[in-house]
Formats: C-alpha cells, sequence, structure tokens
C-alpha cells in the first residue's frame, strides 16, 4: 500500500527571474525523463521496501562515463569518448556502512557503500591491478559462510567499495576512495 502511489515530485524556483524559471522548467523535464525512461520510480518504490522490511533502504546516483552514445575518439589515449549519464542502484543496510554513534543520520562525515560490479569490467578498466582484481572472491564465495548459502551458481561479480568523506575541517577537500579490499585502491582522491 505504501508504494502503490506514485511519488509526486515538483521543481520550484526560488527566484522569480527568468532565468530561474526557465532553469526550473528544465528540471522538472529532466527529471520527469528520468522518473520514465531511466526508472528512478522503480529505484524509489524498491528503496521503500527495502526501508520498510529491513529498517532502511538507499539509492545511490552515479555517473557512469562509458554510458550512452559516443560521440568522439581520444587519440591520445586510443578509447572512445561516451557522452556518460547517470545509473541508479538499490543498495540494503548490508551494503552501505556509516557512523551510527551519530544522533542525525544525515550528520554523518563518512559513508562506505558496497556494490556487485563483473570483475572483468573493473579489469578492463584498471588493468594495472589485474592479478589483485582476479584474487578477489566472488559474490557466491563471499557470501556462502557468511549467510549459509549453499549455491551452485557461478557468477563473475565481486565487491567494489567506495569511500565518500565529506569536506571537514580535517578533510577541506572531502575524500574519495574506491577499492576492492585491503590491498587494493583503485583510486584515492
Amino acid at each position: 500500500m505504501t508504494c502503490s502511489t506514485r511519488p509526486a515530485m515538483d521543481v520550484r524556483a526560488i527566484n522569480t527571474d527568468y532565468k530561474s524559471l526557465t532553469q526550473a522548467y528544465l528540471a522538472k523535464g529532466i527529471l520527469d525523463y528520468y522518473m520514465r525512461e531511466k526508472r528512478l520510480e522503480v529505484y524509489i518504490k524498491r528503496a521503500v521496501e527495502y526501508s520498510i522490511v529491513l529498517g532502511a533502504g538507499y539509492i545511490k546516483m552515479s555517473w557512469n562515463a562509458t554510458a550512452g552514445q559516443q560521440y568522439d575518439f581520444d587519440e591520445d589515449l586510443q578509447v572512445p569518448v561516451y557522452e556518460g549519464d547517470v545509473e541508479f542502484q538499490n543498495l540494503s543496510p548490508f551494503d552501505v556502512v556509516m557512523d551510527n554513534t551519530k544522533e542525525d543520520g544525515s550528520s554523518n562525515d563518512w559513508y562506505v557503500v558496497r556494490t556487485w560490479k563483473n570483475r572483468f569490467d573493473v579489469v578492463a578498466k584498471y588493468p594495472e591491478y589485474k592479478g589483485r582484481i582476479m584474487a578477489v572472491p566472488t559474490k557466491i564465495e563471499a557470501l556462502r559462510y557468511r549467510f549459509n548459502m549453499i549455491s551452485t551458481d557461478e557468477t563473475d561479480d565481486i565487491a567494489v567499495f567506495e569511500f565518500f568523506h565529506r569536506r571537514t575541517e580535517c578533510l577541506p577537500n572531502g575524500r574519495y576512495l574506491l577499492f576492492v579490499d585491503d590491498r587494493c585502491v583503485l583510486i584515492d582522491s
């Protein structure tokens, strides 16, 4: 019953000048496009269902630089350049770690997020870490003993972790880490 009504979102301009009203009109069109074409509504409903059943549900929005149509070719790097697009992914409370000692959930300084990605896609993007990435246990191997799973299914998905730290006094630029285990950090910025 909670998810039976379609989410109603509205875009409003703070100012009444022409530029702000035009931006609000454009934002409403973009939001409507993502709700329909990119199935954002489905992700919202699934996050609500996770919240009801598990106590929390999350939607991770990220930029995929290799999505969309190819529009150029980088001669220096010898790679195609794509339009890129926003992607959504549902996460359960098992996939998000934060500082639970904070009274207010919105005041967390950092989050660690686990997503499952195809091992060979990760190797293609970070070939210099091929040996370490190939040694990471797959999803079936990682969850087999944790949840007493007995499965004959095979998968190439591995856990990829992202650490997000917001801008604070001790980290004025914030911090982002992408890693697959404690010895293989793919990005540290």
